[in-house]
């Protein structure tokens, strides 16, 4: 049986998952917003142990190159299995004995893996899945259900529903936010250029906050807001400058492999 085939099965658990957590809370567009923010934690978490710290490398067979293996084993399973999985918990609010059990139930995934040759551990231990796993669906169960205390929320009026109203503005918002931030920390080398975006970041949020389109509830307020902004910016100029390179400990360790 081809690699592949097995992250194939994992994805399709991920999205029976998500399919079944929609159907019965019957809102999608909160939920999917909610998908795609925790897979993007997903996938920044990951990131630093699969490319930066050389944790374990994902084999799915499809290509010759390494790192491109692990780019598509680390979007198919974040992308679908982590998020379908971390939403259904989530969204239904499973207490910490089922996150536990979940927890396992990942740690057998991995050992199947391990098994057939998908995956290969570097330095990566097989508790340390099982732990990561209950720390992380925890910690995103927390942060649903504080996101449903409506912290922050984008209004222009476009739709009565509040939430629905948050969405159409903030996902295209944040969509146009991300490509300026790319084109310009790794197009331009110069450390204004770098803070240029983030600036004019800081500078839109603000105009939306006295406009009144940006509002904060339940003591959040913009400078926590910004705090947040700045800390994934951060985040983000660490992982371009040090990710893949050959002065990573990750590329090192592939190109002795």
């Amino acid at each position: 049986m081809p690699k592949i085939f097995w992250y194939y099965c994992v994805v399709a658990i991920g999205i029976a998952f998500m399919i079944v957590t929609m159907v019965k809370k019957r809102n999608f567009l909160d939920l999917f917003s909610f998908f795609l923010s925790a897979t993007a934690l997903g996938y920044l978490f990951e990131v630093l142990g699969l490319f930066v710290l050389g944790s374990y490398q994902y084999k799915p067979g499809v290509f010759k190159d390494f790192i491109a293996e692990d780019i598509l084993g680390h979007l198919l399973c974040n992308g679908f299995f982590w998020g379908g999985i971390a939403v259904f918990i989530s969204a239904f609010s499973l207490n910490s004995l089922w996150i536990l059990l979940i927890s396992i139930a990942f740690m057998f995934v991995e050992i199947f893996f391990l098994k057939v040759g998908a995956y290969e551990h570097h330095w990566w231990k097989l508790y340390m899945t099982g732990i990561s796993a209950f720390v992380i669906f925890t910690t995103i169960k927390k942060w649903f259900l504080g996101l449903r205390k409506n912290k922050q929320h984008f209004i222009i009026g476009l739709v009565q529903n509040v939430y629905q109203d948050d969405i159409l503005f903030s996902v295209p918002y944040q969509l146009c936010l991300a490509i300026i931030y790319s084109v310009f920390v790794t197009a331009h080398k110069k450390w204004y250029y770098t803070f240029l975006p983030l600036v004019l970041n800081i500078l839109i949020d603000s105009l939306f906050a006295f406009l009144k389109i940006l509002n904060f509830y339940n003591g959040c307020n913009l400078f926590y807001f910004e705090f947040f902004r700045i800390l994934g910016f951060v985040i983000f100029i660490l992982l371009e400058k040090y990710t893949l390179w050959s002065k990573g400990s990750y590329l090192i360790k592939g190109a002795k492999s």
